[in-house]
């Protein structure tokens, strides 16, 4: 019996031990398998950390360049404001100065136009009485024409030119300049008394001579007023 039962306590203590070893096999199988994950997870973990400093370093560039770029962001729109400002004032000055030329232009239209009406006038008034308006120098020609006049000239050099007495046509000397009739008559009558001082030097009193004097003196005078109101005229 009592070898029986020692028979017995042996096949269990031998079971119990084939348990034991199997569960330890199993228990090393399993450490086998963690420690394989282990070291996965372990290159893994280094990869990631590789990862991780790779993305570090960029996130602090690019927040550099980030920050760069704002500064630089901030100076352009500072710089395009001041521009802004100085075009904005500029143009206010142009508008000004517009404003200011666009009336100076109104005054030089309403007196351009001022003056077409007063040569309109003068043109009028010569065409319905041009006697009542025109030099004595008319006057003189028609004298000096007349047959049986003596005319007299004071003794010139051979050198000296003859006195321009009637190049300038006579003007209405109250009003602008205009193209007139009445010129082409005073040139023609012009041209015939110099003809005929060539012809008789020796033709002309010494009151006739002072007579011309005033009368180009005049003529003068009126053809600066002339050149003045005809550049008016063309503004």
């Amino acid at each position: 019996m009592d070898s029986l039962d020692s028979q017995h306590k042996l096949e269990c203590l031998r079971a119990c031990l084939e348990e034991a070893r199997a569960a330890i096999d199993k228990k090393d199988a399993i450490i086998v398998e963690m420690e394989a994950e282990r070291t996965k997870s372990a290159s893994e973990f280094e990869n990631l950390r590789e990862r991780y400093e790779l993305l570090l370093a960029d996130h602090h560039r690019l927040s550099r360049l980030n920050h760069e770029l704002e500064a630089r962001l901030l100076e352009n729109i500072e710089l395009k404001n001041t521009e802004i400002k100085a075009i904005s004032d500029e143009l206010q000055t142009m508008k000004s100065r517009l404003q200011e030329h666009e009336k100076a232009l109104s005054c030089v239209s309403a007196e351009r136009d001022r003056y077409k009406e007063d040569c309109a006038v003068a043109v009028n008034l010569l065409h319905t009485n041009p006697d009542q308006f025109l030099p004595q120098t008319s006057k003189l020609l028609s004298n000096l024409n007349k047959p049986g006049v003596k005319n007299e000239t004071p003794v010139r050099g051979d050198c000296e030119q003859p006195s321009p007495l009637f190049q300038f046509p006579a003007f209405l000397p109250t009003f602008p300049p205009v193209g007139l009739s009445s010129m082409i008559q005073l040139n023609s009558s012009a041209d015939q008394l110099r003809r005929s001082q060539f012809s008789s030097p020796n033709s002309l009193t010494e009151s006739d001579h002072s007579t011309k004097n005033g009368s180009s003196t005049h003529v003068g005078g009126l053809h600066q007023i002339t050149l003045q109101k005809s550049t008016i005229t063309d503004i």
